[in-house]
This record gives C-alpha cells, structure tokens and sequence, in this order.
C-alpha cells in the first residue's frame, strides 16, 4: 500500500494477459484456447486479490469481445465502428454520470470487490466541471498541461476522454478520436478478412475502455 500502486500491478497483468492471449492465437499453438482460459483465470483471480476494478472490468471485457461474441459480428466494418464509437462515447459521459451519482448518495457494492463504488475520481472530475461552469471557454479549448485539478500538480485526471479535453478541450477531442475511427475504418478495407487482426483490435479496443478510469493512452509508464 506504501510503495507499490495497486492498481498499476493489475493494468500490467491485464494487459500482459491480453498479449499473451494475442500470441498464443497467432503462434497458433495446441491448446491455446485452454492456455488462454487459464491465463484470464489466473489474472482475474490476481486482480481481483489487488481490488483493482477497472482491470477487472477490462479483462472481462476483453474475454467477452474474444471468445463470447460471434467472430461474424467483427467482420461488419460498420458493426466494429459503431461499437467503438458508443466506447469514445460512453467513456466521454462516464465522469458526469459518475459525478452525479456520488452527489446524489448513490452506492451499491461491485462484485468480487471489497472497495467503495467511489474513489476520489470523482473529486477530479468535480473540480474539472467547477472549472468549466467558472469559464466557458475551457471546454472548447481545454485547461492546459499545467492545470492542477487535485494538488501537487498532477495531472492525471484517471479518464483518458476528459485527460484530452482537459488538456486540448473539445477541438482537440475531436480532432484525435476522429483520427482514430478515421485510420480503424481504413485498416479495417485492406484486413476485413483477417481473424487474427480482429483479435489485434479487440485488444486495441480494451486500451480505450480500460481509459473509462486511467489515462491509458497518455501515460508515460504504459
């Protein structure tokens, strides 16, 4: 609890339990199915000791997306970008929805974790709106690099949708998420009939909901 962030131990296991996942489909080894099963077991079991819920949640979609959905659902282009999409957009209106609840006294108990529903994220993103509601002009262009939403100076707002804005605002919001649907929906013309590939992108895609409670795509240490 002192020196080792807990919830940093789990996005390693995570993720390294999702590359392994990758590997192993694309080595093609026997057994892999069985391999990558108890991998995911092991790691929620890990996570789960570590009451890290955002890699739990993380993992458990990637297993979902992985071996639960139909491989036909990924082979629509439009199928891939509307579910990636609706992740940018809910990820984007998780803080509010978050926020709101925690001044409305909403609380219930997650499975498998003892934790509060509640983190301290939430005092972040509060005083980012605060922020917002002071000067209108913000939103449009962010607060910068050096704003200090919760002392020290720290920027990691743990949202990676509101880390854009809060560093860009929403021209800038747009401007990156758009590139990004724009270069999966070009990809996806040349490998829309490659297996492997949707798994690279269901893969791909857990960074981003992964980012509903960290900066995972700006973080230095990841």
């Amino acid at each position: 609890d002192q020196y080792i962030n807990s919830n940093t131990i789990s996005m390693v296991l995570m993720y390294t339990a999702i590359y392994i996942n990758i590997f192993l489909k694309k080595l093609n080894i026997r057994f892999y199915k069985i391999m990558s099963f108890l991998i995911c077991i092991l790691t929620a079991w890990a996570i789960i000791n570590l009451q890290s819920r955002g890699a739990l949640i993380t993992l458990l979609a990637f297993i979902f997306f992985e071996y639960i959905l139909p491989k036909d659902f990924w082979k629509n282009k439009y199928n891939i970008l509307t579910t990636f999409s609706l992740i940018i957009l809910f990820g984007t209106i998780f803080p509010i929805i978050y926020s709101k609840m925690y001044m409305n006294g909403i609380e219930f108990k997650i499975p498998f974790v003892s934790k509060s529903l509640y983190s301290g994220r939430e005092e972040i993103w509060i005083n980012f709106f605060n922020e917002i509601n002071n000067n209108q002009i913000y939103l449009l262009f962010g607060l910068g690099s050096s704003a200090d939403l919760w002392g020290e100076g720290n920027l990691n707002v743990h949202n990676n949708y509101l880390a854009i804005i809060v560093n860009f605002g929403i021209i800038g919001y747009l401007l990156y998420y758009g590139f990004i649907i724009l270069f999966i929906s070009k990809v996806y013309n040349k490998r829309n009939s490659d297996n492997f590939f949707y798994t690279l992108f269901i893969g791909f895609m857990c960074v981003f909901i992964y980012g509903f409670f960290e900066n995972s795509t700006l973080w230095h240490v990841m």
